[in-house]
């Protein structure tokens, strides 16, 4: 091997050379690379293509137009900003995830370096907020995504809120608010027009906010013996169908005499998520009953299907939840009149035990 050409500011570095083939003829070789960076190489045909290429990287390398590339995280914040800052990010999902890391930063001071966030300091700051258990739990699953992002870039050597998620996990799970079926009718009378319709569309199939927001007309199709619709699969649940019940359907007749039968089902063009929640928790302070948000219509809905005697499995894929076991966390003690039927059924058996 024979060197042709070298170059180096201590940022930068270039270096070509010549190699014989197998074939005994000249092999040109150039390759260069950042500080930190991988090495590129290219290859050229003659002596002379490789020192001309050779001069071009260089002279482009001192006029800036080469990318260098970005210095590795060294602190806790160097690390969000290059976790919020990803391409394929969406705007709100960048808002949503500065939001929700910002608590943790200024109770650590994004200053600090990267390894001397441990489990103390992340079980330090959730016992700092002053927010509700569901909120820190929501936080902490913000945080525990960048840390994860952070091993898989090979940025941090491990993930601090493991075991404190492991701990979160074994505590009792408390059962988020819901409304008892009686309770249905007087908050569906306090609700308005067009917000009666999309709740109680809600307490029927179980539909989260923002499949509500974009279900259209193309979602309804017919199954063996009972119509129904489709949810396609989103970041957080998976593709389902829907079976109607009697109620459901006529939902269906008021939401086209409202919005229309084209487009959007429960409205005449897109509409947000804000005023869902706000104009439930209004309904059930008119109506005095228990205070629930927008997404508690949805709990309701499968609690009501688990006292009707449906099994854990079925109503686990309805709501779309990835594995049944989120369905048996979040719906723990909820189908008491189902179990109550169930042990009716064995005591009526003790009672009449089969002739000896």
């Amino acid at each position: 091997m024979v060197e042709l050409f070298r170059k180096s500011d201590g940022a930068f570095n270039i270096r070509a050379w010549v190699e014989p083939n197998r074939n005994g003829t000249a092999r040109y070789r150039i390759r260069y690379r950042y500080a930190g960076g991988e090495n590129c190489q290219v290859s050229a045909a003659s002596e002379k293509e490789a020192l001309t290429k050779c001069a071009g990287i260089w002279q482009a390398h001192l006029s800036g137009f080469l990318d260098a590339p970005e210095p590795e995280p060294v602190t806790i914040g160097d690390l969000v900003d290059k976790f919020v800052k990803r391409d394929k990010l969406s705007p709100a999902s960048r808002r949503s995830y500065e939001r929700a890391l910002h608590p943790f930063l200024a109770a650590v001071s994004r200053d600090r370096p990267l390894e001397y966030i441990g489990r103390g300091a992340v079980e330090k700051w959730l016992g700092s907020l002053t927010c509700k258990e569901v909120s820190k739990q929501t936080y902490l699953r913000t945080l525990s995504a960048l840390f994860k992002w952070g091993k898989r870039e090979k940025f941090c050597k491990d993930d601090p809120t493991a075991e404190v998620r492991i701990q979160l996990a074994r505590s009792s799970h408390a059962i988020r608010p819901w409304l008892q079926f009686p309770d249905w009718p007087p908050f569906l009378a306090a609700c308005g027009p067009s917000h009666r319709v999309r709740a109680e569309f809600v307490l029927h199939t179980g539909l989260r906010a923002s499949e509500l927001v974009g279900a259209d007309w193309t979602w309804l199709h017919g199954t063996v013996g009972r119509p129904a619709i489709t949810v396609p699969a989103s970041k957080s649940a998976r593709a389902r169908a829907i079976p109607l019940d009697d109620r459901a359907i006529e939902l269906l007749e008021e939401a086209k005499r409202l919005w229309g039968s084209e487009g959007y089902m429960f409205s005449k063009g897109s509409f947000g998520k804000g005023n869902l929640r706000r104009d439930t928790v209004e309904a059930c302070l008119k109506a005095k009953v228990r205070q629930v948000d927008f997404h508690g219509l949805r709990r309701s809905c499968g609690a009501r299907w688990l006292e009707c005697g449906v099994p854990l499995f079925y109503v686990s894929r309805m709501l779309g939840h990835a594995d049944v076991s989120t369905t048996a966390k979040h719906y723990a003690g909820l189908a008491d009149t189902t179990l109550a039927a169930e042990i009716d059924r064995v005591s009526k058996a003790n009672k009449n035990p089969p002739p000896t």
